[in-house]
């Protein structure tokens, strides 16, 4: 009789995450660089578009034929500026996404399924994309240029806020060391978010103390 192997709960994760990621890397730079070539279209479309009105009305032969030279004259100028602020913005984000991948394949199979309960919670577009892991003792934060690293047991303090926003509420955790200036912030989280994050510190370092906005 052959035995059926079935795939370790950690390892499928980390590769259906891996491969998430990768599918948004692709879906966002594309996204991206066509933010340019629609501007560049709609740029000249209208321009060309108000020559020919003027073509009609007032201009010869020669002033259409510069003015139809300037409208893609500055549909080129459009798309060149949108093509190196996109590159600048994609690459910026596929360092983000190949960060995220690096730490998550170091991390153990215990935090890999604390990944994945804490990833089961979230909404669709958050999936694979938490603003924080935690790894081992320490807390990932992860910004668009940087990734930051927190020792949990050198923390003492952490407080959650809320601010309202169109559709409801986000909210804001800090955390830190009295006396040491580096200190955690992570914006923007809903309400599952934040408080994962205190759970999981404090099951590391009880001796945090926590402040709620509503205490």
């Amino acid at each position: 009789m052959t035995n059926i192997t079935f795939p370790d709960e950690a390892q499928a994760f980390l590769e259906k995450a891996i491969k998430q990621i990768k599918i948004r890397k692709i879906v966002i730079n594309c996204f991206l660089f066509s933010i340019p070539v629609i501007l560049c279209i709609i740029s000249l479309y209208t321009s060309v578009r108000e020559t020919n009105i003027a073509r009609k009305q007032f201009l010869s032969a020669n002033e259409y034929t510069e003015r139809i030279h300037d409208c893609f004259l500055e549909a080129l100028v459009i798309w060149c500026f949108g093509m190196l602020f996109m590159v600048a913005l994609a690459i910026a984000m596929t360092t983000y996404m190949n960060r995220y991948i690096e730490v998550i394949t170091r991390l153990s199979k215990t935090d890999l399924l604390k990944l994945k309960t804490m990833n089961e919670g979230l909404l669709c577009y958050q999936k694979y994309w938490t603003p924080y892991i935690i790894n081992k003792q320490e807390v990932v934060v992860f910004e668009l240029l940087t990734v930051k690293y927190f020792n949990i047991n050198k923390l003492n303090f952490i407080t959650i806020t809320r601010r309202i926003v169109k559709g409801g509420f986000v909210y804001i955790i800090t955390a830190g060391a009295n006396n040491d200036e580096n200190k955690l912030k992570i914006t923007g989280m809903n309400i599952f978010l934040a408080e994962n994050l205190i759970k999981e510190v404090l099951a590391v370092n009880p001796k945090i103390k926590v402040k709620r906005w509503n205490d």
